[in-house]
């Protein structure tokens, strides 16, 4: 298909998408897996099976009605193209924080990673209601085609006819895809140092809906 005339499909995920959204998600966070999931590497098929397993218990319904995977599925072709999991909150502090105690596919230094993210999350959002976009993946073969920003233009409408914030936690060099939607940075996580690997890191996020209240208020 020549550039410029990809015509995607956003809709809420099926079981059937699961396969596909494991594999998605496997190719497109090589980079940032030796930090969050280092296990995977020698375990893919493990990885795969695992993630296909946390896809149907969302699409069942069995994570509850506010979590959702989104898929944007090119329309000739029907291949699912880009994924994206968002949870509606309507109060994360309305429970107590309880510390994770294991990882999947990690160790205690990931297990100290994203407690430290779940606290930053409660810190930044308080008993805001908002939506997290927990993932946002392009499958590799349709990087720069506007897969994710089909997907990224249902949500912030979304948020939008809801007047809710949006809460993320990204890639670096994926803020320019971000800002362009309306989000503002936040602050910095440092990720699990891991030898051989150069530092790394992920940034919070935060964008308001348009005509509501100031980012950080």
């Amino acid at each position: 298909m020549a550039q410029g005339t990809w015509n995607f499909v956003v809709r809420r995920a099926a079981e059937h998408d699961v396969d596909a959204i494991a594999q998605i998600t496997l190719e497109a966070f090589q980079k940032v897996l030796p930090y969050l999931r280092p296990l995977a590497a020698s375990d893919p098929d493990g990885f795969l099976a695992s993630s296909a397993s946390r896809s149907h218990e969302v699409i069942r319904g069995e994570k509850g009605p506010d979590v959702q995977w989104l898929v944007a599925v090119e329309q000739e072709t029907q291949e699912v193209a880009a994924i994206a999991k968002w949870d509606r909150i309507a109060n994360l502090c309305a429970t107590d924080f309880v510390p994770a105690t294991s990882s999947a596919f990690g160790g205690p230094p990931q297990v100290d990673f994203y407690n430290h993210q779940e606290l930053v999350h409660r810190r930044i959002m308080g008993d805001r209601p908002h939506y997290w976009l927990h993932i946002l993946a392009t499958r590799p073969s349709f990087q720069r085609t506007g897969a994710a920003s089909a997907l990224l233009r249902n949500l912030t409408e979304t948020a939008d006819t809801e007047q809710l914030l949006l809460y993320l936690e990204a890639a670096p060099g994926s803020l320019p895809v971000y800002q362009k939607f309306g989000w503002t940075a936040m602050e910095s996580l440092s990720m699990p140092t891991i030898a051989g690997l150069p530092d790394a890191s992920e940034v919070v996020m935060l964008r308001q809906p348009y005509g509501g209240r100031p980012v950080g208020h």
